[in-house]
Order: structure tokens, then sequence, then C-alpha cells
């Protein structure tokens, strides 16, 4: 095999493994369940990945049941706080009453930055399959 090919191959396996890697994985996440219902959460901003992930979380937590989404919506579920500190060294002169003296001078400042964090959260009820059936019958 010449060169040339092998360079192609290789760039070609590199490629794959790049596009293997970048995969999405869905994310959901079971906050507390019981065998009557539960919470899962997701990201604020999800795939729908991710939401077949959560619906598969509940099915299974029900386990043959039905699922009655009661409520799901943004949820503030912690605070980060960001704070920078900043120091700077330099000289100062100044005139006294001995004339010019000059000496170090020190200014320090901080700052601080509190963000919520937030998560998208689907709190939900193992229902009797017919409730369910019933539901979307109502629903149209």
């Amino acid at each position: 095999m010449s060169s040339f090919k092998k360079s192609l191959l290789v760039s070609g396996l590199a490629l794959i493994v790049l596009g293997v890697g970048c995969a999405v994985v869905p994310y959901a996440r079971e906050v507390k369940k019981n065998s009557t219902g539960g919470v899962v959460a997701l990201r604020t901003t999800f795939s729908p990945e991710d939401r077949a992930k959560a619906d598969s979380l509940m099915r299974t937590n029900c386990g043959g049941k039905g699922v009655k989404v009661t409520e799901e919506g943004e949820v503030t579920v912690g605070t980060r706080t960001n704070a920078q500190a900043n120091t700077t060294v330099g000289r100062e002169t100044h005139q006294g009453w001995m004339g010019w003296t000059s000496g170090p001078s020190v200014n320090n400042s901080s700052t601080s930055e509190t963000q919520d964090i937030k998560e998208w959260q689907i709190s939900y009820q193992c229902v009797a399959n017919e409730e369910v059936r019933a539901e979307k019958k109502r629903k149209g």
C-alpha cells in the first residue's frame, strides 16, 4: 500500500473516531422516586434524546403502569458565585513636609457575581393505564 493511501486511511479513521467521540449522550437524572412517582431532571435546554431518556426513566420506575406528568418547568436548584480579586503594586510619589518622597502603593479591588443554577424538572405519578387513556381522550 502506498504511503498516500495509508495517509488517507489514517485520516479517515481519525475522522470516524472524532465523530463517534462527539456523539450526543442523552442526559436525564432521577431527583427522587418511589412506587407512586417521582421527579426527573434535565438540562434547561434539553434535546429530544434527553426527553426520551427522562420518559424511559419514568416508565421504568412505574413498572408497567402509566405515567402522568403532574408538573414540569425550570427550577432553581442552587447558586454559583464567581469571585475575582486584583492587587496592583506600584510606586507613589508625593510631596511631604521634607520634600518629595517616594514609596510603594498598593491598590486592591474585588468583584463577585452570583448566578442561579437551574434545571428542568418533571414531576410525575404512576397511574393505571386506563387513567392515562382517559386523560389522552379528554385532551382530544
